[in-house]
């Protein structure tokens, strides 16, 4: 009996160290599978709200954005973490645009949720590339 209690009683804790070792690189919501543009640039696409998870074990991430309608013109896309709108950026043209993005030292995970948004013309989609470290975290 108490074995079973004491089982019962760890699962929270068992629970959240698995979630915090969890590889979540390459798992995302809102977006489609993987392709690749004319250039070679991997990417996923998304025509709403989409989240991408970042490792925190960088300082400095390049997160290449760029519309997937080439006709849309200057389009703004909203960056927000746990809700709170942390950054704007405004994709001028088709092309790719690099976002610099700082993580936050205080993040305890291994990977943090980023929601990206293009505001006002879902329709015209978001292509978001794949992510790559600039700057590893001096610890």
């Amino acid at each position: 009996m108490l074995l079973c209690v004491l089982t019962i009683a760890s699962v929270p804790a068992r629970a959240r160290a698995a979630v915090a070792g969890a590889d979540l690189e390459h798992l995302g919501y809102g977006l489609s599978l993987w392709q690749t543009d004319p250039s070679g640039q991997r990417f996923r696409l998304a025509t709403g709200v989409a989240t991408v998870f970042l490792p925190t074990d960088a300082e400095v991430l390049h997160i290449p954005l760029a519309t997937a309608d080439p006709r849309a013109g200057a389009l703004m896309v909203s960056l927000r973490l746990e809700g709170r709108l942390v950054d704007r950026v405004l994709l001028q043209n088709a092309g790719w645009t690099i976002y610099k993005f700082r993580v936050p030292d205080r993040e305890r995970a291994r990977f943090i949720p980023l929601e990206l948004e293009l505001e006002g013309h879902h329709e015209a989609g978001l292509r978001i590339g794949k992510v790559t470290v600039a700057q590893d975290r001096r610890r």
